[in-house]
């Protein structure tokens, strides 16, 4: 079961760092195994619009509820956008995480700029340093 919430604009830092779990859409079972390896059961699942997140999210949650947001920015590439706009999208992507209230987020995207398949486990200042990383590295228009 899912349900659909809004960013918590005014969201202010604790002292706990939040973990967030990267898992690539078309790892599923590498879903199921990242919820086990967390340092807190997720309280949030961030996933892309796509029929392989949501199975992967399925999987890790195995039916069990969870605050579920479906985010387009952690779609894949598509055909026709630029390399450095897709750069930008994800970086956008990263930000809209931190945005987010919550402790451990279970993140389930199609493709990363940069990314080899595997789960990536992000503190909150990593997130943001990845993001920094990929709009300075994004090629001009």
């Amino acid at each position: 079961m899912t349900s659909s919430i809004f960013a918590d604009a005014g969201h202010h830092t604790t002292d706990v760092e939040r973990t967030y779990l990267l898992v690539p859409s078309d790892s599923p079972r590498e879903a199921a195994a990242a919820m086990l390896r967390a340092p807190s059961a997720p309280d949030l699942c961030v996933r892309s619009p796509s029929d392989e997140a949501r199975r992967a999210a399925e999987t890790a949650f195995a039916g069990g509820y969870v605050r579920t947001i479906v985010e387009p920015l952690l779609a894949r590439r598509r055909p026709d956008e630029t390399e450095g706009d897709f750069m930008w999208r994800c970086a956008d992507a990263l930000r809209t995480l931190y945005a987010f209230d919550t402790r451990t987020a279970l993140v389930v995207y199609d493709e990363l700029p940069g990314s080899s398949a595997g789960v990536l486990e992000l503190g909150e200042h990593d997130l943001l340093r990845i993001a920094d990383e990929l709009e300075q590295a994004a090629p001009s228009p």
